[in-house]
């Protein structure tokens, strides 16, 4: 699976109340998962992948790039 997010042309409010325009960034996740059995799946991706540093918030970026692994179980 993947997931790819564009922003431009965002408007912000910074804490003394003025607009600015925010820079375009891209966000990319990728992700992927596997039966092992018949009632496992192992699950595995990365989010933010490009490792872009964004805001929606003046002064309050997002996460960096984050990696996951899961295993399910169903019973």
């Amino acid at each position: 699976m993947a997931d790819l997010r564009y922003q431009a042309g965002r408007f912000y409010q910074n804490d003394a109340e003025r607009f600015s325009r925010a820079s375009n960034y891209a966000v990319a996740d990728f992700g992927g998962s596997v039966r092992l059995y018949r009632q496992a799946e192992l699950q595995a991706g990365v989010q933010n992948a490009l490792d872009r540093n964004d805001f929606l918030v003046d002064g309050y970026p997002e996460a960096g790039s984050t990696a996951f692994v899961n295993l399910r179980y169903r019973f």
